[in-house]
């Protein structure tokens, strides 16, 4: 092909490639606005106004996430006691630096270096916990054990990691979640009286029980609600831990396990091992004197457990234990005048380790852990799309033939051009 107006061989600024990335670029027909753009292997979406520039970013969801690292821990599998039924397996902490994962049924907790993937540490838990959270200041580690009725207290540096202290009096602790200030630490009962144990972080010491009935997995939202499934009965309980009262109605979900909520605490999102995943919007409105939350139903998932939302709230992450795959959803959320509605589309599936039962989002959302009961933790980025953005320079004469230069701009910054004649 003839080179371009402007363009040399061997010119610094103008490099021709005829192939890139071992295929050939297909560039396709001229779109003039952003309804215009055809293709569905090509680079498509965005469509900079104007006859001689074309913004084209492409769309292509799978390319965007991949297994970059797999860790594996020692012990072979098995990570907690009960995987099926919920439970937060691994936190990271406030920073993103580290990451902890339950280990050998729950009797030690893996400590790794988020920046190199590595394994630093493991401190011994002294009995089997089936969740994990993690201080707001990020100090100290709340271990929760179903087994013997106790919240184990970690000092994260402390060497070898002996527990500082054991909280009991509680009927089989299964998740714990800290409110918003951290001075408060919230263990559900499993079995039972039940109900929600509240810990004064400050004292160590149980300060009183909300409501009862088994709860296991649970989230707290930004505004003081927090959700407790109760797979037992099909239901999710909603608790004012402001008014420490259990909501006199609940949110119905087929024997529900995996737990999330949007950053803003707007949408609940709730897995069930029967392959759907629902999403309450405004589920506070559960209560009697509002109007039912919205509720969206998909299906298709592989025995879903695990739930986590990317930081700006976009993408839902689900782990198909039976699929080994985590699946990402696209999230949209119409927020309408009196009521709110969402709406989750399946974007990719990632193949992961065996039987994943845990998942954590780094902070900037450029990472996603998954824990495996096979004994790995696997690494995905979310940001693994090399054709971030591509500029194609030239005339943009619609339904005419014409030479294009194209520029990408890759992930990391860089540049290349690349030439294709149609």
């Amino acid at each position: 092909d003839a080179l371009p107006n402007g363009c040399s061989s061997g010119s610094s600024d103008c490099t021709i490639h005829m192939t890139w990335a071992g295929a050939a670029f297909q560039v396709g027909p001229i779109p003039t606005n952003s309804d215009q753009v055809g293709g569905t292997t090509g680079p498509k979406n965005v469509v900079q106004a104007g006859a001689q520039t074309i913004a084209v970013q492409d769309s292509r969801a799978a390319q965007n996430f991949k297994v970059v690292d797999t860790i594996t821990l020692e012990g072979g599998g098995y990570l907690v006691g009960y995987p099926g039924l919920g439970g937060q397996v691994l936190t990271l902490s406030p920073d993103g630096s580290r990451l902890y994962v339950l280990n050998d049924q729950g009797a030690s907790v893996v400590v790794i270096d988020t920046a190199t993937d590595s394994i630093t540490q493991t401190l011994d838990v002294g009995t089997l916990s089936q969740s994990v959270a993690v201080s707001r200041d990020g100090t100290r580690l709340y271990l929760a054990n179903p087994n013997d009725g106790t919240v184990t207290v970690l000092d994260v540096d402390a060497s070898p990691g002996t527990a500082s202290t054991t909280i009991g009096a509680m009927d089989s602790p299964w998740n714990v979640t800290l409110s918003a200030d951290g001075d408060k630490v919230y263990a559900t009962n499993a079995l039972g009286i039940g109900g929600l144990s509240v810990i004064d972080s400050a004292t160590n010491a149980v300060t009183t029980t909300i409501g009862d009935g088994a709860m296991f997995n649970s989230v707290l939202d930004p505004g003081g609600f927090l959700y407790a499934a109760d797979a037992s009965i099909n239901v999710v309980y909603v608790v004012d831990t402001y008014a420490d009262t259990v909501l006199p109605d609940t949110l119905y979900a087929n024997s529900p396990r995996g737990l999330a909520l949007s950053p803003d605490g707007t949408v609940l999102y709730v897995s069930s091992p029967s392959g759907e995943v629902k999403a309450f919007t405004e589920p506070w409105t559960v209560h009697p004197d509002f109007n039912d939350p919205q509720l969206t139903t998909i299906g298709g998932f592989d025995k879903p457990t695990a739930l986590a939302v990317s930081p700006d709230g976009t993408k839902l992450y689900v782990a198909d234990s039976s699929g080994n795959s985590v699946s990402v959803l696209d999230i949209k959320i119409q927020r309408n005048i009196g009521y709110s509605t969402t709406t989750l589309t399946k974007a990719a599936t990632i193949a992961v380790g065996a039987d994943p039962i845990g998942l954590a989002v780094s902070p900037d959302g450029t990472r996603v852990y998954v824990a495996n009961n096979d004994g790995t933790v696997s690494v995905i980025a979310t940001d693994q799309n090399p054709y971030k953005n591509l500029l194609m320079l030239g005339a943009a004469r619609n339904g005419q033939q014409s030479n294009q230069l194209v520029m990408l701009t890759f992930t990391d910054g860089t540049q290349d051009w690349w030439y294709q004649t149609f």
